[in-house]
């Protein structure tokens, strides 16, 4: 057993690596996997399967915020896409903390536009953006973001994929079928994985806040039920998935000889599922506020990116929505 896994399981002997490698691995693949299953790996075909999702859905009567408070964060996501573009044709497993760091804030930014562009603030509030995208954004988005779990009693969570509300769960820290079933089962048990995660944080809380010592009590049960979230979605496992990277599992990504098949595909994973929810918030922006304001955003990007004549093709992927045949 090598110095730095001996010293840390020995200090904290709740942790469980393999556990932790794999789901994260298996996580990403199954989103990625899912995606591209689903609405191609052509750029303009999965843009148009984002207009098609979101244009499904009454227009909510609101004014959005502003076109600043709705396209800076949306060229925070681009440039952070670009970058794990980038990273992707050079998948060292040192820079996979950094990738999902990197990730996630592609995510968060072009959900802060998404909201934005709905005349609804979350700032940088982390927390209230979850709650209001599993409340709220979440049934607006295509298949596997509109993932859910929804409160039923006690502890525990009803699990949906609400395209596929027939599938059933799979271990996650197995291997992985490249198959729509295990796909969307690890989907599954991720989210009801999340669900915990979040419901022991709740817990933790009242015993540090309130000083509940234990859950017998029918009063401290009833405070349990009360602050539980109600809904956990993809937003709430993202943001899991990005704590976990930076603290308590950042060492397994990186350490040891031992390395997963399904790594091989990480850095281009993550990059995947930045593109589509990115596209995805191109999308809602054009559907919310106009297809020529996100066309003058496309122009702004072509002229104020910085470093632009570097960039190779692929990190250039925001160019689908000025072709033609993608509108």
């Amino acid at each position: 057993m090598s110095w730095l896994y001996t010293h840390v399981v020995r200090e904290q002997d709740s942790r469980t690596p393999f556990f932790s490698e794999q789901s994260a691995l298996n996580w990403m693949r199954s989103l990625s996997f899912e995606i591209l299953r689903e609405h191609g790996s052509d750029l303009r075909n999965q843009f148009v399967a984002c207009r098609a999702a979101v244009r499904g859905q009454q227009k909510p009567a609101v004014s959005p915020l502003g076109l600043g408070a709705v396209f800076e964060p949306l060229f925070g996501a681009v440039t952070n896409t670009m970058s794990l573009t980038r990273l992707a044709t050079d998948p060292a497993p040192f820079h996979r903390p950094a990738t999902v760091v990197t990730w996630y804030y592609a995510v968060y930014n072009s959900v802060r536009a998404m909201f934005a562009a709905m005349g609804q603030p979350v700032g940088e509030n982390h927390t209230a953006a979850m709650n209001a995208f599993a409340s709220n954004l979440r049934t607006r988005l295509p298949h596997p973001f509109n993932m859910h779990a929804k409160h039923s009693d006690n502890e525990n969570y009803k699990i949906i994929l609400p395209s596929y509300p027939g599938v059933s769960s799979v271990n996650i820290s197995g291997s992985f079928d490249p198959s729509a079933e295990t796909a969307q089962g690890m989907l599954l048990e991720y989210l009801s994985g999340t669900a915990r995660w979040y419901a022991g944080r709740t817990k933790n809380n009242l015993r540090d806040r309130r000083g509940v010592t234990s859950f017998r009590k029918r009063v401290d049960r009833e405070l349990r039920d009360k602050w539980l979230a109600k809904d956990i979605a993809f937003l709430h496992c993202a943001f899991r998935y990005r704590t976990k990277a930076n603290y308590r599992d950042a060492i397994y990504l990186t350490y040891g000889a031992r390395e997963f098949y399904v790594a091989r595909t990480f850095a281009e994973d993550l990059a995947a599922v930045a593109r589509f929810i990115v596209l995805c918030a191109f999308a809602f922006c054009e559907w919310l506020v106009g297809t020529q304001e996100l066309q003058n955003f496309a122009q702004d990007l072509d002229e104020n990116i910085r470093g632009l004549n570097e960039a190779r093709p692929t990190e250039t992927f925001w160019r689908v929505i000025r072709e033609d045949s993608a509108i």
